[in-house]
């Protein structure tokens, strides 16, 4: 791999913050591919921080909204994964409290009520144990399950009273 001067490497660090939104954890372990000293990557991501192509707190702003949004994942598990990016769980608790919460209950039942069609048994008991698990799996805390799946049931019910 080519190796970069250290002017070089802050422009195309700069250039890829530009593109899309990256962390400081990404940025340095692109650095050091580049063939960087750890002491001029800590210098380079502090000079983008300066220049606000590097935020770390609107990362995970953008972050924890895309990955609800787009990829369906529950706060388990979008903590998970932003903790291997270095993520300090202070910024992630302040985004996390001014997120909707309204919009996140209602992506949990979406997924709750889609998956609940896609299942081949008619056991009340199976389906409500397999829906558990899914949700689980996308990293939904229990509690947030349970209020989903008594919507998901309410909405059934309704539904069979039609």
């Amino acid at each position: 791999m080519k190796t970069y001067t250290k002017e070089q490497a802050l422009n195309r660090a700069a250039a890829l913050c530009s593109r899309t939104e990256k962390c400081s954890f990404d940025i340095q372990k692109k650095l050091i591919q580049w063939g960087i000293e750890e002491t001029d990557a800590n210098e380079i991501i502090d000079r983008l921080i300066v220049e606000k192509f590097l935020d770390d707190e609107r990362f995970v702003r953008y972050y924890v909204k895309d990955k609800m949004t787009f990829n369906g994942w529950g706060k388990q598990k979008i903590w998970f994964h932003l903790q291997q990016k270095r993520m300090p769980q202070s910024t992630f608790e302040t985004v996390w409290e001014e997120m909707d919460k309204e919009s996140y209950n209602e992506k949990l039942i979406s997924l709750l009520q889609k998956k609940q069609k896609s299942l081949k048994t008619d056991d009340p008991w199976e389906i409500k144990q397999k829906l558990m698990r899914y949700a689980a799996g996308r990293g939904f805390q229990i509690d947030e399950i349970y209020r989903a799946l008594d919507a998901v049931e309410d909405d059934d019910e309704e539904l069979g009273a039609l």
